[in-house]
């Protein structure tokens, strides 16, 4: 998944063998998912103020 597909709302369509796996790489994505928005809010413009919502 890249970050062009979440801004676009494409879906992840990875598929996983099983439903653990499947249910340990949403755990992996959702921490992911939380490190990228750290870091956008410690890199970002504070110019003007945009709420991005995950």
């Amino acid at each position: 998944m890249r970050v062009e597909h979440l801004m676009n709302e494409r879906v992840d369509a990875f598929l996983c063998a099983t439903p653990s796996k499947a249910k340990i790489y949403e755990e992996a994505l959702l921490d992911v998912l939380g490190q990228m928005k750290l870091w956008l809010d410690d890199n970002a413009e504070t110019n003007s103020r945009t709420v991005v919502e995950f």
